[in-house]
């Protein structure tokens, strides 16, 4: 094989992995729209409720005329 093919073939895996990781990231998206996340806080206790928070919610700030929290991927939320 040339260093030419060698490239293209790397270049189409690459393309596949990269299709393949869009396709999951739009699945995960779809089941996140679809998720009740009221329900799902009302139902979980103390301790799943702050592993929620861990895991969404990426910062909090406090200033003395507004509340800024940054959304894991999202804009802030003032």
């Amino acid at each position: 094989m040339t260093t030419l093919e060698n490239e293209n073939t790397a270049n189409e895996v690459d393309r596949r992995r990269i299709d393949e990781a869009a396709d999951k990231f739009d699945r995960i998206g779809a089941s996140l729209a679809e998720a009740d996340f009221d329900r799902i806080w009302d139902e979980a206790n103390p301790s799943e409720r702050r592993i929620l928070m861990e895991d969404l919610i990426d910062s909090v700030f406090i200033y003395p005329d507004q509340l800024t929290v940054q959304v894991a991927g999202a804009p802030p939320i003032l």
